[in-house]
């Protein structure tokens, strides 16, 4: 093996394993909640709209996972073809270079025309594969290059006849023309996947469907029975209507007492499959009426920028269905300084913490005024600066939502309560929950948010 071609398969090797190693980080924070590092988010680079697009995935999986795959694949054979330049090897490295190198030119055209926002981190594995690509070329030209011997030996006067070689191996289970429509069916699969198999922006995961059930269920129906009986005539109402306990699954307590009953009948309990426990509405921040028919959990932070691009929708489904909506608000800041569960600190969450213990502190201090603070905060596509948030947090909530320290020590028992629930679920921002649903994605337009909302209302 030449200097030359040792240097080709060396670059071969560099290349694959960063591009391996990018592709795996890919792969993995895809599945985590904890922010891309080096994501700004600013102007046309914004690794966040990127990753969160449907184009980041195929068939459900994240592309980089096959990426990855691909250039493990590539450094396993860079160097047996470099060693055989004219074996199957030497085939197998054509195909997947030419796959990486067309898969980089589909997804820089995706980014380019579809998303308008790049990812520096998916341009850096494109750039690996259009390079390797192109070093693969130059190694299998380099080596099935035919030399004239007698050619090189006269120039350097040379009399002696050559002794016989053997044959050159060069073009021996080299099929390029096969590698190339191997390279051409792959990427024909990644296009085809990508633009025909696309998800909804919503993923709707039903349990009830499922058969899930928990016995904090049968708690629940417990403490609804209870409830009932504290007040006597409603029991005797019950008691004359001969309503059986076994069927009161089918009896509605507006039906029963009148729209005024879930109010007078002290805090309203709904149990959450999805979260497997109940929640007393009265202990979280929400968004609409206490009893609306239609509750969801929605888990956030105010710096998770796919949490602030589902707001918008959560705002027009208030606004559209009134007291039939609400958000109950599970808070779930993602910074390692109040998030036991973090381990990472990133600079893009470093006041994830502060807006989360402003927003619930407002909510315990004054909270008729919670859903304005908290629109306040996401209406934009960055949150405000913090030193805007404490000062209008000041005037509406007063001293004590900056100094009180017993406030505080209880909100982070909170914070750490909610982000147990949600390191538990293994699951990413945002996220909601309705009774037997969970909800994950974000719609891609408003026509699935509502026709999904209505759907919900109608059962």
């Amino acid at each position: 093996m030449s200097g030359r071609t040792k240097v080709l398969a060396g670059l071969l090797a560099v290349l694959s394993l960063g591009a391996i190693g990018v592709s795996l980080y890919l792969t993995w924070s895809s599945w985590q909640t904890e922010a891309i590092a080096g994501c700004s988010g600013d102007g046309t680079v914004d690794c966040d709209a990127v990753l969160a697009s449907h184009w980041s995935q195929w068939l459900g999986m994240p592309v980089s996972l096959f990426g990855s795959i691909t250039y493990v694949g590539i450094l396993a054979v860079c160097w047996p073809a470099a060693k055989h330049p004219g074996g199957k090897a030497c085939s197998g490295l054509l195909a997947l270079s030419l796959l990486a190198a067309g898969a980089a030119v589909w997804f820089i055209a995706v980014q380019a025309v579809f998303l308008q926002s790049f990812c520096l981190y998916c341009l850096s594995v494109h750039a690996c594969g259009l390079s390797i690509a192109g070093i693969t070329l130059l190694l299998i030209r380099g080596s099935t290059r035919e030399v004239d011997y007698d050619q090189m030996r006269a120039l350097l006067g040379v009399n002696e006849p050559a002794e016989p070689s053997s044959p050159s191996p060069s073009g021996e289970g080299f099929y390029p023309l096969i590698a190339t429509g191997v390279a051409a069916t792959g990427l024909a699969l990644l296009m085809g996947g990508q633009l025909l198999f696309s998800p909804e922006g919503l993923v709707v995961e039903s349990l009830a469907e499922k058969g899930s059930f928990s016995v904090e269920q049968e708690e629940l129906e417990d403490q609804t029975f209870e409830l009932i009986a504290v007040d006597g005539e409603a029991t005797d109402e019950v008691t004359e209507n001969n309503i059986a306990e076994e069927d009161f699954d089918d009896v509605d307590l507006e039906d029963l007492f009148g729209a005024e009953a879930r109010e007078t009948s002290g805090p309203r309990r709904l149990f959450f499959l999805g979260l497997q426990r109940t929640l007393d509405l009265s202990d979280y921040p929400m968004l609409g009426s206490p009893n609306a028919p239609l509750v969801f959990v929605e888990m956030l932070d105010y710096t998770c920028r796919h949490c602030r691009r589902l707001h918008p929708y959560v705002e027009s489904a208030l606004k559209r269905h009134g007291d039939q909506v609400a958000f109950v608000i599970h808070h779930v800041p993602l910074s390692s300084r109040c998030n036991p569960h973090l381990t990472k600190y990133h600079p893009s969450t470093k006041d994830a913490c502060d807006y989360t213990r402003l927003a619930m502190g407002v909510w315990q201090l004054a909270p008729e005024e919670f859903p304005a603070f908290h629109n306040w905060l996401m209406e934009s596509e960055k949150p405000p600066p913090i030193f805007e948030a404490r000062k209008r947090a000041l005037d509406i909530a007063g001293e004590a939502v900056l100094i009180d320290d017993s406030l505080k020590a209880n909100l982070q028992r909170k914070i750490t309560e909610q982000c147990g629930v949600l390191q538990r679920l293994k699951l990413g921002l945002p996220v909601l929950f309705t009774e037997q649903n969970i909800i994950k994605g974000i719609p891609e337009s408003s026509k699935e948010w509502i026709e999904f909302i209505e759907g919900q209302l109608e059962r």
